[in-house]
């Protein structure tokens, strides 16, 4: 799926992976595509990288507008020769 916008992905899906450098990013483009009336009934995986804190409040913040939310994170291995 090709989407022009990030409100326009989470209009048309049912689950959306959200990594970003960070919580604060997170927060930017969720807040400029107005999720606040896109999340009911969605659910959103956070992979980006934060604290525990960030993570209870994010959850909260999705739950607040109908959605689920799961947090995770990516760990990436270094290679050694």
């Amino acid at each position: 799926m090709k989407a022009e916008t990030p409100a326009a992905v989470i209009a048309s899906s049912s689950t959306l992976i959200v990594c970003l450098s960070d919580y604060a990013a997170t927060s930017i483009v969720l807040d400029e595509c107005h999720a606040t009336d896109l999340l009911e009934g969605k659910t959103l995986v956070q992979l980006t990288s934060g604290t525990p804190k960030q993570a209870r409040h994010r959850e909260q913040w999705v739950e607040a507008r109908g959605g689920s939310y799961l947090d995770g994170a990516i760990s990436a291995g270094q290679r050694f020769s």
